[in-house]
């Protein structure tokens, strides 16, 4: 960006009359908030759309917030936001909710070197799914389910309609029943998408904690 324009520079020599041609995702995978903000449109699905979750507790005190923060700040995910796909659980904030669940107990029992091995082991995880053991126990693990969960309950409430009302407009919009803008269209679909992947969390959560009250669970 120069002079707040977008200059392109080409690599080879380029014909006159040659057609140029601009890749959408050959090098980055764009969410339609992307596609949107960058290039001015948006695809009707697009399973590289992002939910982001705000952190309820950023900028909040806790019970020893500053040595849990330290702890996340080293594994790199205390954040403002977090943000997961369709295809994906929600680790990195129910992560966050775990240590901050933590009790003194907890802070005294797992040092950064042995979180840091459960964090690193949980990285390889299938990320379509909560994590194979329960590292803390299920206290631990219930708690942060039932932090997770609301702050997915509260993103979601933060918008002015609801996933069905979307559906219903964008219906109305391919049947003729309705003329929205464009940009008004772009900005359902986007937000319709963000709904899915935060409605989804919410059945995986939910599920999850059925798991945890239903089986016999322990800490690895």
């Amino acid at each position: 960006i120069e002079d707040s324009q977008l200059k392109y520079y080409a690599i080879e020599p380029i014909s006159k009359d040659e057609e140029i041609l601009m890749p959408y995702g050959k090098y980055k995978k764009h969410s339609n908030a992307e596609l949107l903000m960058d290039y001015g449109f948006v695809r009707p699905v697009n399973d590289n759309d992002l939910a982001c979750v705000r952190n309820p507790f950023y900028t909040k005190d806790f019970s020893y917030s500053d040595l849990k923060k330290e702890l996340l700040e080293n594994f790199g995910i205390w954040r403002e936001h977090y943000c997961w796909t369709i295809n994906e659980f929600p680790h990195e904030l129910t992560w966050v909710m775990r240590i901050i669940s933590f009790i003194s107990s907890d802070i005294e029992k797992y040092s950064v070197r042995k979180l840091g091995a459960l964090f690193k082991n949980a990285e390889s995880a299938d990320r379509g799914q909560p994590m194979d053991s329960v590292p803390f126990g299920t206290r631990v693990e219930n708690s942060a389910v039932k932090l997770s969960r609301s702050a997915v309950s509260k993103t979601l409430k933060a918008y002015e309609t609801t996933l069905e009302q979307d559906i219903e407009l964008l219906k109305k919009q391919y049947h003729q029943e309705i003329s929205l803008s464009y940009p008004e269209y772009a900005a359902i679909v986007v937000r319709s998408g963000e709904k899915r992947i935060l409605e989804h969390a919410l059945v995986q959560l939910d599920e999850y904690s059925y798991f945890l009250s239903s089986a016999d669970v322990t800490g690895s």
